[in-house]
């Protein structure tokens, strides 16, 4: 959901030696100490070391929730999708009111196509997290990829109002609006996201797309070009 940053702050202090006896030994790690190595490395893209420092963190307690949040995370982008659900479902049971583990699990239901399901844990996550953007936005695309276009159209609107400038609550909301057939309101946002990021290769894509379908070659033409120009990707467009 969102990432975590860890800072290591030294400060050098001189002080008097006082006649320690020089056998201290260095602190083990503890569950926190490997929880946060945990998340350094998902962060890093380093999904098995991630996993290797929750099982240690888990080994030392048990019960911690947010390292089976995040071991649910490396699971999935490891391609194992039912030991991340495993885990997800444990930090829930443990934590129920850890919304990042309800829209992780969202997350990783949409990834296996069961939308209705996903909108379920989103919804959690949001009586618990009202404000996060991210939730909206993903909620939203679950209603989009179950071709609900309305809702998904009010959760970017959502998420646009708490965030203003957010240029993947744009070209999404522009995607229902495609759906829809609503040329006009998909040109307009597709143009608004364009605006954000004027090298966006998707958004003159869409755009293009939408102008096609209005009637406006000569328009859809151009935005074609300049998506190809930005990503060849796109050089297999055609018109329908």
């Amino acid at each position: 959901m969102r990432k975590w940053y860890i800072l290591a702050l030294f400060l050098a202090i001189c002080l008097p030696v006082v006649g320690f006896s020089g056998n201290e030994q260095k602190a083990s790690p503890s569950a926190k100490d490997y929880y946060l190595k945990a998340k350094e490395s998902l962060d890093k893209g380093e999904f098995g070391t991630a996993i290797d420092y929750c099982n240690k963190a888990l080994k030392l307690n048990p019960r911690y929730a947010e390292a089976y949040l995040v071991r649910g995370e490396a699971y999935h982008k490891n391609g194992k999708t039912d030991e991340a659900i495993k885990d997800l479902n444990l930090a829930i049971e443990i934590n129920p009111k850890l919304s990042e583990a309800y829209f992780y699990r969202g997350q990783v239901i949409v990834s296996k196509g069961d939308y209705e399901k996903a909108i379920l844990d989103y919804n959690q996550a949001l009586k618990l997290d009202p404000k996060n953007t991210e939730i909206y936005l993903m909620r939203g695309l679950a209603y989009l990829y179950h071709k609900d276009y309305d809702p998904a159209i009010a959760d970017f609107t959502k998420a646009l109002e708490l965030k203003p400038g957010y240029l993947e609550a744009y070209n999404n909301r522009g995607n229902c609006y495609w759906w829809k057939k609503e040329w006009d309101k998909a040109i307009a946002d597709y143009t608004e996201a364009l605006k954000l990021d004027p090298k966006f290769a998707a958004g003159y894509y869409n755009r293009g797309w939408a102008y096609f379908k209005k009637g406006d070659k000569k328009k859809a033409d151009a935005d074609f070009k300049k998506s190809v120009e930005l990503n060849p990707q796109f050089k297999n467009w055609q018109y329908n």
